[in-house]
């Protein structure tokens, strides 16, 4: 029964779009609309300074950043400036992660610094760090 339910609605997706159900192709009925996007977008200097504003002046918008706060505050007023209706922005809770002090130390046979980069999420020991056996690797493929 559980397999029913699920062929009944992917064979009426299937029969729905496909292009032989359709009057004209889409490339012939999209055409000229698509032509005045594109024509707009190769003359209109607006988007490309909305989008230069955005990553010189705002910068990266990491998830939670105080960039992409200002991001939002400066899309919501530009949105309402130019007569936008309805324009809001909703409160959304995400995770935020802030990149924190990492080093690596060889302990034996001679104690020196490795250079590293840390990954999101890593898991370190509070207090004194990790610490485990290595390996020499052959070379990655």
């Amino acid at each position: 029964m559980r397999h029913t339910l699920l062929l009944r609605p992917l064979l009426l997706l299937f029969f729905a779009v496909r292009p032989g159900f359709c009057d004209e192709d889409l490339t012939t009925a999209y055409r000229e609309d698509a032509g005045r996007i594109i024509g707009a977008a190769l003359t209109d200097e607006v988007g490309w300074e909305k989008l230069s504003y955005l990553t010189t002046v705002v910068g990266a918008r990491l998830s939670g950043s105080e960039q992409l706060e200002q991001a939002i505050e400066w899309a919501t007023e530009t949105l309402q400036d130019e007569g936008f209706d309805n324009v809001s922005s909703q409160p959304v809770e995400v995770t935020h992660w802030v990149r924190g002090e990492e080093s690596v130390r060889v302990l034996a046979p001679i104690g020196r610094e490795l250079a590293i980069l840390g990954l999101g999420r890593s898991y370190r020991h509070p207090n004194r760090g990790n610490r485990s056996a290595c390996r020499r690797g052959e070379r990655l493929r």
